[in-house]
């Protein structure tokens, strides 16, 4: 599933770092940040990697780290990963943000069939947030969809959801849109 991706492996000293396809070692090429107590394989575009006691993190595979740390930190699986901070178990997504349970359940309902967007309330369609999350794990639906039927079909899966999502919800898309031109805007 994710062989483009680069490998965990134990080092001698009892650290772990990852292993690019060209045999490259983060330790090598990132110094203290490529070597860490503990390294999970990549799933949904992050590993789950261990910083210290009780202190866990994601990196994605150009070396980024997540800004937040956790007390513990499972692997990505359908669009979200489950972490505990503060003694509490939540959500996060790919864009950092927690999710209490209610909302990540609603957000795997999605994931099983993505057609369930749909429930979503006008009034919490507005919330950016919640529905730029909601459909990252779409996307990471339709890319996992890839690894089991024919693409064509997913393409065409894709394109009538699409279409229906433009019809149901393009205020909220359009925002979206706007805020990350916006943003592209300003890091140049």
């Amino acid at each position: 599933m994710n062989e483009n991706y680069p490998k965990p492996i134990l080092l001698i000293n009892g650290k772990w770092t990852f292993k690019e396809e060209d045999g490259t070692l983060w330790r090598d090429s990132f110094g203290k940040n490529g070597v860490f107590i503990f390294a999970r394989s990549f799933s949904g575009g992050f590993a789950t990697v261990q910083l210290g006691d009780n202190i866990w993190t994601y990196v994605d595979k150009d070396a980024n780290f997540f800004g937040i740390k956790f007390e513990k930190a499972y692997s990505f699986n359908r669009g979200l990963a489950v972490v505990m901070i503060g003694g509490q178990f939540k959500y996060i997504d790919r864009y950092q943000n927690l999710w209490e349970k209610e909302q990540g359940d609603f957000f795997r309902e999605i994931y099983k069939n993505p057609r369930n967007i749909f429930k979503i309330e006008k009034k919490l369609s507005l919330d950016k947030k919640f529905f730029r999350t909601a459909l990252s794990v779409i996307k990471q639906k339709l890319e996992d969809m890839r690894e089991e039927i024919p693409k064509e079909k997913v393409d065409a899966y894709q394109e009538k959801l699409n279409n229906e999502l433009r019809e149901n919800f393009s205020d909220v898309i359009s925002k979206i849109r706007k805020d990350k031109i916006s943003l592209n805007q300003n890091e140049h």
